[in-house]
Order: structure tokens, then C-alpha cells, then sequence
């Protein structure tokens, strides 16, 4: 999902005299911290709560943008959107028209809430639409600049922009600078960092917001992420969006174990469930062959309202009937990878590519227990198969992981050639496996601190197109050029 970066709330602090429109009551606050555990139920009620007591406060169109935007997002729901886009354009207009005073939250507030609405237009196919409303909630962003220093929230709307404008593909950064817009990854990601800094500030009920924000793009633009959201906060825990998130990290590291027993035990007081979670639940048991694993993609399957990851879902189901010997479910699952969905997403965009290819049990075993973070069954399910990969696109695969498993092994050495084996195959020429080999290169050569080399393969990442996953594996080259 790297592209469809979730646009997350703010708020700040000011004195009592310049908040008379935007008041940041107990009620409110306890409204937002319901927001981002999807107890949306009860934060409906405090706003109306809060309506009754001070009727006038611009937060409250604020958060049921916010509401409503969290709605439409996870469920993926086309339909309910375009019943909903009305709601969401009056929610903006009750903000627009509460403009009572100079308060920094009138920009930033507007800024937020039409990041969201552009978010998504976006997620429906919108582009055009999508560009124009984010364009006016860079505009507020501009408007606000004025307070930077002193308005912490800024940071992060500040943070958001430049991550943004680093991470867009070259094809639509001409566009943008025309229209008086640039920025840089790294800058971004420190105005981030600096926001979720809200201890002995006014800004602690929005410690989740804050960290989510910068995590999400931190793991957006670098390989993996050694943050562990717990031990920011504990209480992160009752946040269906934070347990996304350090699932992800977790699914990053290879930390497989971990990341089923979080998803396992989570607790959730949530009215609104987050069902990629079970999607995420699916994948990591599959990644250890539990017999199981179809269990939590057809819960997925049966509640997601949305298109992305349909696919992929597929996929996975038609792998975990081909490796336990059900043929008939396995060609089922494989043609619905076809059928249904949208290929936007580099993951389904790379599930029809996989179902379109001869299954072959080692290399999909070894791709597994490569994901779930077993690098030593990876390996050997590997090399005493390795005489049986016999295509071009196989040994081009075989190559791949062998690089992969090894530099998750720490041997840089054998990584090294396994992945420059890759490129010498023709018909790996824009594929993902040498965009990504390209990538880890990079990312190894910087790690031994050779930059002449990492950048070289920083490079050659921008030179491939066309490939599953391409503006994510763009995003992190464009990083590490930067770095360099």
C-alpha cells in the first residue's frame, strides 16, 4: 500500500482566547482517542455530547469527517462512498465557514480533512479528482507556515508534505513543481519524528496520531523498522491501527511467531473491525504451512466490501490448497485471482502474475518460509531442489530468493552474487525481482558504508518500470539516493 499513505489527524495547543472555534474540551479529546481505536460508535456520541455543549467548536465537523473517512477507507465500500461524498463535502464546508479567528487549527483542520477526502477518490479510481482536492490541502499546509516554529502539529503537516512530494515517481513530479510544490524524503521524516514529541505539551491525547504518521512513513521509504510500538506506549495496544502497524514491522523483521500470537490475542473494544487484520493473521500462518490459514482469508474475503487485496487473497488460497494436495480448490482460487478484484495494488498486480505461472512447490515453499522469517528451511527447501528449476524465469526466481535468504542471513558476500546473477538473464529486464535486487544492493553496499556503489544501484532500481510494487521500491531508492 505504499501510495495510498493514510493522511492522519492533528490537533495543537493555544490559549483559551484565540480557541473560542476550535476548543479542545475533554469530550473531544476523548472523541479523537476513540477515532484511532475504531470505537467510532462512542465517538459519535461524544461529539454529540460535545455538540450540546458547545455547538459552535469546529472540531466536531472535524472528527465526523474523520469518522465517516475511517469508514469508507478500511471497508473499501465504492458504493457507500459516492452515497457519502455529499457528507464529507459538507463536513468541509462547516469547517470552512468556521472562521470566526485566527486559529492555526482552521488551516490545519482543512488541510487533514481534505487530505482524507483526496485519500479516497484516490482509493476509487478518482486520479483526477484525487489531485485537485490534495493540491487544496497543500494550500493550507502553505497557509500555516507562518506558525511552524511554534505550532507542533505543523510538523506534521509539513512532514507529510515532503514525504509526499519525495516519494511521488518522476512522471508526476514535472506536474506538481509547476504548480509550486517540491520536497525531500529525509527532511520529512524528521518534521515527522519531531511531531510524535508531545510529551509536556498539550498534544498527548494525540500521541497515537502523532506516531502513527511518522511510523507508517517511515516503513513506507526504508526496508524494515526496528521501532516496537509498545514500548512507546502500551496502551497503543487498543488501537486496531496501531496493531496493523506493528504487525507490519513484525512481517518485515520476519518475526512470524510474533506477529500470530499479536494478531491472535488482540483486544479490541472496536465497533468497526479492521479486517485486513485477518488477512495479515491468514498470510503469516500460511508462511509456516499451518493447516489452518484458509480460515482467516475467507473471513477476510467474506466481510471486505472493497476490491484491493481481493487478489491476493485468491492467491494465498489457491497456494495453501496446492501445497496440502487440493487440486480442484487450489484451480478454483486460482482462476477467481483472475476474475475478481482490481489489479491497482502491487500485491494483486504480482498475484496474476503468480497465478499465471507454473506452481512450482519449492519455490512457492521457500518464498514462504522466507516471509515467515525461516531463513535456514528457506534455504535448504532451495538448494536440494535446485537442479529442477529449469526455465529462465525459474532460475531468474531461484537466484532472487537465494539472495534474499542470504542476506537475511548476514552473508552480504553470497547475497551479493546470488543478486547480480539475476541481471544477467534477459528476461529479467523490468521485473521484480531485479528491481528489488537492485534495491537490496543498494542497501547492502550502504550498509558496508560503500555510497559509490549504493548509489549506482539506487540507480539502476529507477531505471526499471512496469513492474508489481514499483512506486513503494521507487520510494525507498529515491530515500537512499538521498542518504547517499
Amino acid at each position: 500500500m505504499p501510495m495510498k499513505f493514510i493522511f492522519v489527524l492533528f490537533s495543537l495547543f493555544l490559549a483559551p482566547l484565540v480557541q473560542a472555534q476550535f476548543v479542545l474540551s475533554p469530550t473531544v479529546e476523548s472523541a479523537q482517542k476513540s477515532v484511532m481505536e475504531l470505537r467510532l460508535n462512542n465517538a459519535s456520541k461524544l461529539l454529540a455530547e460535545e455538540k450540546r455543549a458547545n455547538p459552535k467548536n469546529g472540531f466536531i465537523p472535524y472528527l465526523k469527517c474523520n469518522i465517516l473517512f475511517s469508514k469508507l477507507f478500511i471497508t473499501g465500500d465504492e458504493v457507500l462512498f459516492d452515497a457519502k461524498i455529499d457528507s464529507l463535502n459538507y463536513f468541509l464546508t462547516l469547517v470552512e465557514n468556521n472562521k470566526a479567528n485566527n486559529s492555526p487549527y482552521y488551516n490545519y483542520c482543512l488541510a487533514e480533512m481534505n487530505f482524507e477526502i483526496g485519500a479516497l477518490h484516490m482509493q476509487f479510481g478518482n486520479r483526477w479528482k484525487s489531485a485537485w482536492v490534495i493540491k487544496d490541502a497543500f494550500d493550507y499546509i502553505k497557509k500555516n507556515q507562518a506558525v511552524a516554529d511554534t505550532f507542533l502539529p505543523q510538523q506534521m503537516l509539513n512532514g507529510t508534505l515532503n514525504v509526499i512530494m519525495g516519494s511521488l515517481p518522476n512522471r508526476y513530479k514535472a506536474i506538481i513543481s509547476l504548480l509550486g510544490y517540491s520536497g525531500e524524503i529525509e527532511p520529512g521524516l524528521r518534521q515527522l519524528k519531531k511531531a510524535t514529541q508531545t510529551e509536556g505539551t498539550s498534544y498527548h491525547s494525540f500521541k497515537q496520531k502523532f506516531t502513527f504518521a511518522y511510523c507508517y512513513a517511515l516503513s513506507s521509504v526504508r526496508d524494515e523498522s526496528e521501532i516496537n510500538l509498545w514500548d512507546v506506549d502500551p496502551m497503543f495496544r487498543e488501537s486496531p491501527i496501531l496493531v496493523f502497524l506493528q504487525a507490519t514491522f513484525y512481517r518485515s523483521r520476519g518475526q512470524n511467531d510474533a506477529l500470530i500470537a499479536l494478531l491472535k490475542k488482540r483486544e479490541s473494544k472496536a465497533s468497526f473491525p479492521l479486517y485486513y487484520l485477518d488477512f495479515m493473521l491468514g498470510k503469516a500462518k500460511l508462511n509456516r504451512l499451518d493447516p489452518d490459514a484458509d480460515a482467516n482469508f475467507l473471513i477476510f474475503l467474506q466481510n471486505y466490501k472493497g476490491q484491493n487485496s481481493i487478489k491476493a487473497a485468491h492467491r494465498y488460497l489457491s497456494w495453501h490448497y496446492f501445497i496440502r494436495g487440493s487440486v480442484n480448490q487450489s484451480n478454483s482460487h486460482r482462476q477467481k485471482t483472475i476474475a475478481l478484484g482490481t489489479d491497482v495494488s502491487g500485491a494483486d498486480k504480482q498475484a496474476i502474475i503468480d497465478v499465471n505461472k507454473k506452481y512450482i512447490m519449492a519455490l512457492i515453499k521457500s518464498q514462504l518460509f522466507f516471509d515467515g522469517g525461516y531463513y535456514t528451511i528457506a534455504l535448504a527447501e532451495l538448494t536440494k531442489n535446485a537442479e529442477s528449476f529449469t526455465s529462465e524465469k525459474e532460475r531468474i526466481e531461484f537466484q532472487y530468493r537465494l539472495g534474499r535468504i542470504y542476506q537475511r542471513m548476514k552473508q552480504e558476500s553470497l547475497a551479493i552474487q546470488a543478486y547480480k546473477k539475476v541481471f544477467t538473464f534477459p528476461q529479467s529486464s523490468n521485473t521484480y525481482e531485479a528491481a528489488n535486487a537492485a534495491l537490496q544492493l543498494a542497501l547492502i553496499y550502504e550498509s558496508l558504508a560503500n555510497k559509490k556503489e549504493a548509489k549506482f544501484y539506487f540507480n539502476k532500481v529507477l531505471s526499471y518500470a512496469g513492474f508489481p510494487f514499483e512506486d513503494g521500491i521507487h520510494q525507498k531508492a529515491k530515500a537512499g539516493i538521498a542518504r547517499c
